[in-house]
Formats: structure tokens, sequence, C-alpha cells
């Protein structure tokens, strides 16, 4: 898919190292958020190590938007997505995941991330999955904006409690 100078295309291995890199950038920024996002010394590294596996999965893809008019075709941004099922007890148990979706700074509001969605979203029909499903942080007011803009809408609340902060 493409769009102006922006192409989506699958990730390689080889766009392993840039998608970590922004990775990298967004948990930083949700760390800023809220401290539970603090990435693990071997964070970058692991994170590259899951998407090496989900690249060789058929329940699973990864996206990247490359800017078709730079030599180097750097990730501009990334995504990605899962097939997932609910235990047995629902009518409808396959159902899709976008766990990531990330944009560089230089990339964002040019309708980058929403060419990254309509990717996903094309997969997910290809595959025969009508509900997509995702997690964003409630403090992550442009993020939550950008869902909503992509027709997404609360489904159900993730609570937590850390036990430090009880009396």
């Amino acid at each position: 898919m493409q769009t102006g100078n922006m192409k989506i295309r699958e990730a390689e291995l080889s766009d392993l190292a840039e998608i970590g890199d922004l990775w990298v950038e967004l948990m930083d920024y949700h760390k800023k958020l809220d401290p539970f996002f603090t990435r693990s010394p071997q964070g970058a590294e692991l994170f590259k190590k899951h998407l090496s596996k989900q690249l060789e999965l058929e329940q699973a893809a990864v996206f990247v938007a490359v800017d078709v008019d730079v030599d180097s075709a750097k990730v501009a941004g990334y995504t990605v997505v899962s097939i997932s099922e609910y235990p047995p007890v629902f009518q409808k148990t396959r159902y899709g995941i976008i766990s990531d979706l990330a944009v560089t700074k230089d990339c964002r509001g040019k309708g980058t991330g929403k060419l990254l969605f309509h990717t996903a979203r094309q997969w997910f029909l290809k595959n025969d999955i009508d509900r997509i499903e995702l997690r964003v942080a409630d403090t992550n007011a442009s993020a939550c904006g950008f869902w909503r803009k992509m027709g997404f809408t609360s489904f159900m609340t993730t609570m937590y409690r850390k036990e430090s902060d009880l009396s």
C-alpha cells in the first residue's frame, strides 16, 4: 500500500534495528506518562528478538512505513499485528490484536499511522478477522485520539493496583 511518498510493506529482518530504535523512542515517551513503561536493560534487544519470531508466524505480521523519496528508505513507522482466540465459550473466538503502532516524530500527523492501520485492517480482513482489539494507555491523549479517529471505542477497562500504594 502506498500514499504519496509513504509506502507500507512487510517488515524484514534488516528492518529490526530501526524498528527497535523507534520502539525505544515509544517506550521512553510512555515512561514519562507512567513509570510502568520503564524499559528493562535488555528491553530493546528482547523486543527485536520477539519481532524476529513474529516475522515467522502465519498468525502475525509486522508492517513498516518507509519514505520512498529518501535514498536510505528509513523506517518511518511500524505496526505489529496478530490473530488470537478467546476461550470457546464465546460464539466468535478469533480476533485480531494490534499490539504496537508507532510513527517517528517527524512523520506524525501526516497520515503515516492511518496508512499503517489501514494496512493492518486489510491484513485482518484477508485472514477473515472482523474484530480488532488493542490496548492504549489512558494517559496518552494523542494515541487515544488517534484510535478514536480510526473508529475504535472502549470495550473493557484494564485496572491495576500496586501494593506499594496501599496504606
